[in-house]
């Protein structure tokens, strides 16, 4: 009996043993890739910021690039727009002489 205890006191140290060296290992695994976690964590953060710092920068060059291209066209467009209505209120003040309106005047009927 006593051959027995004793062997089942050796296998348990022994599983003991074996736990511990493995929860030992886990914990120094663990403690190693928390620290890479922060330092992928930290990279994260940089290239976070200088992408959003680039795109800022974009931003601000597409708007004045988009100013400095669309200022001439719109005015070049303006222009024409203007000279379209002037050009028809021209044709508009032939045409208002050549029509049948009745002038602001009383006509026959109202008197």
């Amino acid at each position: 009996m006593k051959k027995l205890n004793m062997l089942c006191l050796a296998i348990m140290a022994i599983t003991i043993g074996c736990l511990g060296l493995i929860n030992y290992k886990q914990g120094k695994r663990i403690t190693q890739l928390e620290g890479e976690m922060y330092l992928t964590n930290t990279y994260l953060n940089n290239t976070s910021m200088k992408l959003e710092m680039f795109l800022e920068m974009i931003e601000e060059e597409m708007h004045s690039s988009i100013r400095r291209i669309s200022r001439p066209i719109a005015r070049e467009e303006v222009i024409k727009g203007f000279q379209e209505f002037a050009e028809n209120f021209r044709n508009a003040g032939v045409q208002k002489g050549s029509s049948n309106e009745i002038p602001n005047e009383k006509s026959d009927g109202d008197k």
